[in-house]
């Protein structure tokens, strides 16, 4: 299994990956909401991709109404999340694409 998908879906993200972030809950595998309250609402700014748009405040960390979460979801697995893990990995563009 990739260590970014398990991380997103299953056992959430481990402090030092995304700087401020993290919302690990054990080792336990487990398709669960995670939510890091010790990050604020993003109510200036919020980003359709969550985290992947830059938003610590949107999906996996919670999911709120209008995350696109589909389309984190299918971008995280076409690999641009893979770099969390493995920092030498770099994805195509089209990983990117909206």
């Amino acid at each position: 299994m990739r260590a970014d998908i398990e991380a997103i879906l299953l056992s959430g993200i481990p402090s030092g990956i995304v700087k401020g972030f993290q919302n690990y809950t054990g080792s336990v595998l487990a398709d669960m909401l995670r939510l890091n309250v010790a990050v604020p609402p993003n109510t200036t700014a919020p980003s359709l991709l969550g985290l992947l748009g830059g938003d610590a405040a949107g999906f996996p960390n919670g999911r709120r109404v209008f995350d696109d979460v589909v389309t984190i979801e299918l971008r995280a697995l076409a690999g641009p999340t893979y770099a969390l893990v493995d920092p030498r990995y770099k994805p195509d563009n089209a990983a990117g694409e909206i």
